[in-house]
């Protein structure tokens, strides 16, 4: 029997019992659906992470008063935070400022407030800048409005989502705002960002004095809560962090272990992000490939029921003449067949869940290298369940065969 011939043999008894060939394909189409939509979403929140750290620039360090001691074992978790903790004051940022290959230091001060839009209060979170010098190391576009100078007082920069949504009333540029008591007159609405590195917003952003005053009783004297640092050109952000701890270390009188600071450097974020991820797509990948599993399970049993079915006429085709290895290909075509079609119509429901979910603003990831994997998926599982079935078809005496009842 040519190809062909055993291509067209295989259809014809597929269709002869369509029902249970429909089922069995249906367990296909589940495991490979399940395998595209999971490695979809897993790829796509890897490009959502990738997209967010390239914001935050490969050229920039936070200095925060936290010691974070970044794993990869995935006992313990990505991120594991010591006891210890302290403060930063503005003369760290002073001793950061000399650190050779550091081009500018943009400090911060921020917490949760009280803040009065017309008969609406709530609690927001108010950040202190200082403004030419953050603009310079966090990106920000204005959607209406301007942004902070730096003679401004008493003013307010403030995200999207308050702008829009958070109180009642939408609030324009010129509204006035009630922080704490003291009035601020919105000048600008920053563009929304979504969620991620960079995220403005449900944020308002004061002249970094006017939010030293609103928090004077929450800070002590000339501290700060954390500081974005940036690195000159040409040199390596993973040794400017350590000439800068180093420093810092030295400067607070201080051992390795008593390290009450942390410098999170790009590097350190796409570690603990990769692990994050990592560990997130080999557990979506078992759980889609558990799916599967269950999809080649259906395909031996319907190929064992088969060959049992067919004993007689196994016996027939090779009484005139059939050969042990045409009888095997015979029955694997008919696997093959299955996960053919399980693989095509999942990975076509997969794409359509995909495309739907992304309706829903979630980034996923649909490419041609992951349909391929599926396909080849599904093909592997048809052609592995129904080896063993196919093997014990071919190896029936033909005599024995043509006397089964």
């Amino acid at each position: 029997m040519n190809i062909d011939d055993m291509f067209l043999y295989s259809l014809k008894n597929l269709s002869h019992q369509h029902l249970r060939s429909w089922l069995t394909i249906l367990g296909i189409v589940i495991g490979i659906s399940a395998i595209v939509v999971l490695v979809g979403l897993a790829d796509g929140l890897r490009k959502d992470v990738d997209d967010q750290l390239s914001i935050m620039g490969p050229n920039t360090i936070v200095l925060i008063p936290f010691n974070i001691e970044g794993t990869t074992d995935l006992s313990g978790g990505p991120i594991a935070l010591r006891a210890s903790s302290g403060k930063l004051f503005d003369k760290d940022v002073e001793r950061v400022e000399k650190i050779t290959g550091v081009k500018v230091v943009a400090k911060l001060i921020s917490g949760s407030i009280n803040v009065k839009f017309r008969k609406d209060e709530l609690t927001m979170d108010v950040r202190g800048v200082e403004p030419e010098i953050f603009r310079e190391v966090t990106p920000i576009d204005i959607e209406e409005g301007r942004y902070l100078e730096e003679s401004d007082r008493h003013v307010a920069l403030i995200g999207y989502n308050i702008a829009t949504d958070t109180f009642d009333d939408p609030i324009d540029v010129g509204s006035k705002l009630i922080i704490n008591g003291t009035a601020f007159r919105v000048i600008g609405i920053i563009e929304k960002t979504g969620t991620g590195a960079v995220n403005f917003d449900n944020v308002i952003l004061l002249h970094f004095e006017d939010a030293r005053d609103l928090y004077s009783d929450s800070y002590a004297p000339r501290e700060i809560r954390a500081a974005r640092i940036e690195v000159k050109e040409g040199f390596d952000p993973e040794e400017v962090a350590e000439e800068i701890e180093s420093s810092l270390l030295s400067f607070r009188k201080l051992k390795e272990e008593d390290k009450d600071f942390s410098l999170i450097t790009p590097k350190f974020v796409n570690d603990t992000v990769g692990s994050i991820l990592t560990t997130i797509t080999v557990f979506l990948g078992a759980v889609a490939v558990i799916s599967l599993i269950v999809g080649g399970i259906g395909v031996s049993n319907t190929m064992f029921m088969s060959v049992l079915e067919r004993t007689k006429e196994i016996g027939v085709i090779k009484a005139i003449g059939a050969k042990k290895n045409e009888i095997l290909a015979l029955f694997l075509f008919e696997s093959a067949i299955l996960g053919i079609i399980g693989g095509i119509i999942g990975i076509g429901l997969g794409y359509g869940i995909l495309s739907l979910i992304s309706l829903l603003g979630i980034t996923t990831l649909f490419s041609l290298s992951l349909a391929l994997m599926a396909f080849a998926f599904a093909l592997a599982v048809g052609l592995i369940a129904g080896y063993i079935p196919a093997r014990n078809g071919a190896d029936i005496e033909p005599m024995e065969a043509m006397r089964y009842e």
